[in-house]
């Protein structure tokens, strides 16, 4: 974690090896935040019944891009809980075998203030020689989705793509609590979403 000594804003930053992920994906903003809110209020039942409020996706506060020299996927939404709203800020940055994926949270009036902080905090974070986005060989791990993927889910969108959902809803229960109650109903909102892309997708034309 990382945060100032006011506790205005706090990211968090987890590695995860899911492979190299290509990056030759056209972003679009508006489908994917259609299916960020049909999935989250699909996920509102789930909510309901564990006793947590509802959580709504009001809109993009950071529409979605990504920046090809820095190879960092960046993103804000707007979330609403109980007539308060709260602000993610999501920084993706591409590695050769992973992503490192950084998770800000904020006030939205604050949101762009606390992205300043946080892009100078990220200045001094690179991926070791070897391991960087440009060092990919043919042979290396190649991650299962894109950068849709990483917005939606990541390695939700592989295991919706793939089948591979063992042992899912137990680590989301496992990890509902406090701050994590959050991500783990993120989570479940882009089972959601992405279980009904993908059937889009593989659909016959």
């Amino acid at each position: 974690m990382v945060a100032p000594k006011s506790l205005a804003w706090t990211a968090y930053l987890e590695f995860s090896d899911d492979g190299y992920v290509k990056d030759d994906e056209k972003i679009d903003a508006a489908a994917i935040l259609k299916s960020l809110k049909d999935g989250t209020e699909a996920s509102n039942e789930e909510r309901r019944r564990r006793g947590w409020p509802d959580l709504h996706v009001v809109g993009w506060n950071i529409q979605p891009a990504y920046n090809n020299s820095t190879k960092r996927l960046e993103w804000a939404t707007l979330l609403r809980s109980d007539r308060a709203e709260s602000s993610n800020f999501f920084t993706k940055i591409l590695g050769r075998r992973g992503v490192t994926t950084v998770v800000l949270a904020s006030r939205p009036d604050d949101t762009q203030a606390a992205v300043g902080d946080l892009d100078r905090v990220l200045t001094t974070y690179r991926f070791n020689t070897g391991e960087t986005y440009a060092e990919w060989r043919p042979g290396d791990k190649v991650a299962e989705y894109g950068l849709t993927g990483l917005i939606l889910g990541g390695a939700v969108a592989a295991a919706v793509k793939t089948g591979l959902l063992k042992g899912f809803w137990k680590v989301l229960v496992a990890g509902a609590a406090a701050f994590w109650k959050v991500i783990a109903v993120g989570a479940a909102a882009a089972f959601a979403s992405l279980k009904s892309l993908f059937k889009r997708k593989q659909s016959p034309l």
